[in-house]
């Protein structure tokens, strides 16, 4: 999966796109996504900005598959 796809899953969901950023773009009070060395870095960044670690991944598809797993559940 790529980040297209998992937008397009998220939608389907009804999640809006205030939750989330994958564009590298820092969205405060969401999941963001961002590639950093060769790795995929999900992190939740609260309203102060403070970044909490979700995980870091080897590809962009894990990284979307656990995306998308947090918002189904």
């Amino acid at each position: 999966m790529d980040t297209k796809t998992l937008e397009e899953k998220l939608d389907s969901l009804g999640i809006k796109e205030t939750a989330y950023s994958f564009d590298g773009t820092l969205k405060n009070s969401a999941l963001n996504m961002f590639q950093d060395n060769n790795k995929w870095e999900v992190f939740f960044c609260d309203e102060d900005g403070e970044r909490t670690i979700v995980d870091i991944f080897d590809t962009e598809a894990e990284a979307c598959e656990a995306i998308y797993k947090i918002f189904w559940i």
